[in-house]
């Protein structure tokens, strides 16, 4: 077994920003650092028991207020599609798309970290455990009582390396709209950064190993 850790910078089409957040690479330091702590990856899923063939996912999108000039969906573009499957609430019955609670997420650090900055505004947390074989499609959706909202579905193909597809849309305001669309490569127990100059995101892949 070998222990790897990375980080993927995804600007989904879109020249990173040169204001780019200093907060976001202190998160980045410091979610690397607690995948190194909380999460043994393994590279050969393979020879593990089929009992530990289950994963944890986490994401956080979040909006950068009063950024992403020039980078609004223009006329004629499409926004991206949100079907995708509900995660059930955590504690209930089976296994499979059951959500894991904020305090037992490995980004919780990074989130708590992410809402106490004025130059970010979380607007989507979620966390669940699926089967690594399931390739469905997964909603996400949180709205803002101020106008800000995103919507959007994520999922995770199994390979070597991994496959992580992420769709969202951003609606700031009344009127000004945005999307990012990415898919990436990603190894157990790294955390992927999208990053768009209106929004950006976090995701997390990682085993769930038999007790």
């Amino acid at each position: 077994m070998r222990v790897k850790l990375a980080i993927h910078f995804c600007t989904a089409g879109i020249p990173m920003r040169a204001h780019f957040s200093p907060l976001v690479f202190m998160l980045l330091i410091f979610v690397s650092g607690s995948s190194h702590s909380q999460t043994a990856v393994d590279e050969n899923f393979d020879d593990l028991p089929a009992s530990t063939e289950q994963v944890q996912i986490e994401v956080i999108a979040f909006e950068f207020p009063g950024k992403g000039a020039g980078s609004e969906l223009k006329t004629g573009q499409q926004p991206v599609q949100t079907e995708g499957r509900a995660i059930a609430a955590s504690g209930a019955s089976g296994e499979n798309f059951v959500a894991v609670p904020e305090n037992q997420a490995a980004l919780a650090g990074a989130l708590a970290r992410l809402r106490a900055s004025a130059e970010t505004k979380p607007l989507v947390f979620s966390a669940w455990r699926q089967n690594l074989s399931d390739v469905t499609w997964v909603a996400l959706a949180s709205g803002d009582a101020t106008g800000s909202k995103i919507t959007g579905r994520v999922r995770m193909t199994a390979g070597k390396p991994l496959s992580v597809q992420l769709e969202l849309n951003l609606m700031s305001g009344e009127t000004k709209q945005y999307r990012l669309r990415a898919t990436r490569p990603a190894y157990f127990g790294e955390t992927l950064l999208f990053d768009h100059p209106a929004l950006g995101a976090l995701v997390r892949v990682a085993q769930v190993r038999a007790n």
